[in-house]
């Protein structure tokens, strides 16, 4: 209770701070999934440098570690990082003016246990040489017994890939406009891009082979027109 206290105190004082460069435009307060099929949800965020000169920006996060929902999550600030990892190790430079909707996610590992759970992440964006100038959000995460992922995935036009963990190969569906191009990447946990393919525009369900990849885990991410739709995570077993 006395750590709860204190992180509810923390939180509130953080979001006290108003940010001289920064704004956050749009986020996803919250997100949800399902407590049995979930094993990556996550939310994005579009930050935008409202001052007059360019701004490297990084990262943090502040989060309960004994919730049994977020105790397995990572941040994605331009590369995807180890889950141990609190504070993103590059900044990211937003013009002045600029917004960025493209490099942000924050990922929460569930159990996939069946048991729903509720947790909170707050991320903080700040101004690498002057980290006071900063802006926070707070995103709940979420998982029941009765959501369907497919409403978001179908939203996002990717609908993750199958089997997850894998062996040998997956499938991927990815339904591709006219004068769409598409690519996948798959990166390890300190954000170095292991492998990466070309979708073929004529189909619908890829397969795509993993057995060049070793055991473990990675995180993929697909780009539409050379813009990233969705980062998610993947198991590779054997």
């Amino acid at each position: 209770m006395f750590q709860r206290f204190l992180l509810i105190v923390f939180i509130s004082a953080a979001w006290s701070i108003q940010s001289q460069s920064l704004q956050i435009v749009n986020y996803d307060s919250l997100v949800m999934g399902n407590a049995f099929t979930s094993d990556d949800i996550y939310g994005k965020a579009s930050v935008r440098n409202i001052s007059s000169s360019p701004k490297t920006v990084k990262v943090k996060r502040h989060y309960n570690p004994s919730n049994s929902l977020v105790d397995s999550n990572a941040i994605c600030w331009g590369f995807c990082f180890e889950p141990e990892v609190n504070v993103s190790p590059i900044g990211i430079t937003i013009a002045a003016g600029a917004t960025n909707s493209v490099d942000f996610s924050g990922h929460v590992y569930p159990d996939k246990d069946g048991v729903a759970r509720t947790g909170q992440i707050m991320y903080t964006f700040f101004v690498d040489e002057s980290p006071d100038d900063s802006v926070s959000i707070l995103v709940t995460f979420e998982v029941t017994q009765t959501f369907s992922i497919s409403k978001v995935e179908t939203s996002n036009r990717i609908a993750g890939v199958y089997p997850n963990p894998a062996s040998d190969f997956i499938e991927c569906i990815l339904e591709l406009k006219a004068h769409e191009s598409a690519h996948i990447s798959f990166a390890d946990l300190t954000g170095r891009v292991i492998k990466s393919m070309l979708f073929n525009s004529n189909n619908q369900k890829h397969i795509i082979s993993v057995a060049d990849l070793k055991p473990g885990i990675y995180l993929y991410t697909t780009y539409i027109n050379g813009r990233p739709e969705s980062t998610r995570r993947l198991v590779v077993r054997r």
